[in-house]
């Protein structure tokens, strides 16, 4: 019933934009809740636990260039890193919920490009590799949860081609 209720009030909102003449995308909007910006993949995947207090207080606003730090509904940075074009732009840093790293590295016009580096929850290193326009491209490192050296592997425009 939550749920439903939910979805009612979305579908209102959204039809309060439509009507007035706006084309509405979310994708043009950052969510916010009690003035935190919030992960919109957070807040889609988790609107229905969000207790009605916090879902009052809930704002869409026009998505700006920027640096910008997104955050966890239980208040942990989520990412952080500059907008531009409606798009990520420059070094980023994801978190995992509990606060530690999960990835880093540049984007360019959203795509992955250059190094990045992956850790596992727990705060150990996981990998470490290039992307070349969103995708793998040259050495990759994998390293196992206690640390030591998984696998090594190479690729040419995200197609493996080596494995060590």
């Amino acid at each position: 019933m939550i749920k439903k209720g939910l979805k009612i009030l979305f579908l209102y909102f959204v039809l309060i934009y439509t009507s007035s003449g706006q084309v509405f995308q979310l994708k043009d909007y950052d969510v916010y809740i009690n003035d935190t910006l919030i992960c919109r993949s957070e807040f889609y995947e988790n609107i229905a636990s969000i207790d009605s207090l916090r879902l009052a207080t809930m704002v869409l606003k026009p998505r700006t260039d920027g640096f910008k730090t997104y955050y966890y509904l239980n208040g942990k940075k989520h990412s952080q890193g500059c907008i531009k074009n409606n798009t990520e732009n420059g070094y980023w840093v994801f978190y995992y919920s509990n606060g530690q790293n999960a990835s880093a590295g540049h984007f360019l016009n959203g795509k992955r490009e250059g190094v990045f580096l992956y850790w596992y929850s727990n705060g150990n290193f996981k990998s470490m590799g290039h992307f070349k326009k969103d995708k793998y491209h040259g050495k990759w490192q994998n390293n196992k949860e206690d640390g030591s050296i998984d696998s090594e592997q190479m690729y040419r425009n995200g197609v493996l081609v080596k494995v060590r």
